[in-house]
């Protein structure tokens, strides 16, 4: 392959390179906070922590801050009051004490989600 050739395929994948960057930087993806707001920043991590003491779901959490307006108190409470009302309620139907660790049921998790 001739010099100029290399030097061409060397610019086009160094161009392509940038563009991805560049489009990776406006994205949200890849974000390393849910919110700007520290406050609601530091208790949706505090919500993350309690997964693995069965007191929420990473699916629920998501869902909920998806409803979150930043810096909204009102958008706050209502999705977090939401979401602990639907899990209790399905907790409710269930009573299944085995769908948690530890034998918990939903209790933990709706319980958890009021106190935010």
């Amino acid at each position: 392959m001739k010099i100029t050739t290399r030097l061409a395929l060397a610019l086009v994948a160094l161009l392509i390179v940038i563009v991805v960057f560049k489009l990776a930087k406006r994205s949200p993806m890849g974000a390393d906070r849910f919110y700007e707001d520290q406050p609601y920043h530091f208790q949706t991590l505090r919500v993350f922590g309690n997964i693995p003491y069965g007191g929420a779901d990473t699916a629920e959490i998501l869902t909920t801050i998806k409803r979150v307006r930043q810096g909204d108190e009102e958008s706050w409470y209502d999705a977090w009051e939401s979401m602990a009302k639907r899990v209790e309620k399905v907790g409710r139907e269930l009573r299944d004490p085995v769908s948690r660790p530890g034998g918990v049921g939903n209790e933990a998790v709706d319980n958890g989600y009021y106190r935010i």
